[in-house]
Parts: C-alpha cells; sequence; structure tokens
C-alpha cells in the first residue's frame, strides 16, 4: 500500500497542510518551524508526494455555496478497466475538487462546483460521453450541523 511507503513527518506535514496550513508570507517558513526542519525540506518532500501521487495539488477550497456556486456529491458506476482514464478526465473539470474510488457497484465519488450563472446538470452531463460510464447518481450538497458535547 502507498502510505506505508509514508513516514511520520510526511503524515504530519499532509495533516498540517489540510487543517492549518498558515496564510503567512512565508508559509513553508512556519511549517518548517513547527517540525524544527527547514523549508527547503518541507518543500522536497511536497514536490515527492506529488510525484508519487500522494499530493494531487496544494490550493485553497473556498465555501462554494456561500459565493454563489452549485454543487453536488456525484457518484458513477464505472467499468473497472475505465475507471483511471474516467477519473483522469473528470479531475480536469476546474470545479472538481478531488475524486475517490471506492470498492462499491458506485466505484468513482466526487463532487462538483459550477459558479453562479452555469447549470449543475449540465456541466454533470458533460461526462456522459466518456466511455466507461454505467450509471450515474447525483447528490445535492447541504450544509450539515458540527455537534460538539460539553
Amino acid at each position: 500500500m502507498l502510505t506505508q511507503s509514508l513516514d511520520e513527518l510526511d503524515k504530519e506535514i499532509l495533516n498540517e497542510i489540510q487543517w492549518t496550513f498558515p496564510l503567512v508570507s512565508k508559509p513553508f517558513d512556519e511549517i518548517a518551524k513547527k517540525f524544527g526542519t527547514s523549508s527547503e525540506i518541507i518543500k522536497n518532500r511536497l514536490i515527492h508526494l506529488k510525484k508519487i501521487g500522494v499530493l494531487r495539488q496544494l490550493s485553497a477550497i473556498f465555501d462554494t455555496r456561500r459565493l454563489g456556486y452549485k454543487s453536488s456529491l456525484v457518484a458513477m458506476e464505472i467499468d473497472s478497466d475505465k475507471l483511471e482514464y474516467v477519473a483522469n478526465q473528470i479531475n480536469r473539470h476546474p470545479g472538481v475538487s478531488h475524486n475517490y474510488e471506492r470498492d462499491h457497484q458506485f466505484n468513482l465519488w466526487f463532487t462538483l462546483a459550477v459558479p453562479p450563472g452555469s447549470d449543475l446538470k449540465t456541466e454533470i452531463d458533460k461526462f456522459s460521453v466518456l466511455s466507461g460510464i454505467k450509471k450515474l447518481e447525483c447528490f445535492p450538497l447541504f450544509n450539515c450541523l458540527r455537534l460538539e458535547s460539553n
């Protein structure tokens, strides 16, 4: 399994950039300080993680609903021999932030957001030209309440 080739520092860096990426002029310096290393080592590890496919991109994810976007969780049933091809094509869409392979009838799940004035169904229908897609289901994304115990 790929995650077995990651050491503890790799895992800690990934958690850091996922949850508390510092919004300062030199974020890699701040991350390096936290882990007692240099910004060059942090950057080199991230470059390596990208090369081996653990890290796809490093970018901000906005609350699309607050910006007037429409979004949906999309589940697809795809022929197994076409799964990688379809996933790569879906990743090219600017409104797809990530996708996941699942051990399920619907074996590819992803989120899609479209800007105000765009039609979510029209964008999803564009994927129908990809060979290997058997079935597709959409689940609109709703705000969820986070419950915390005292």
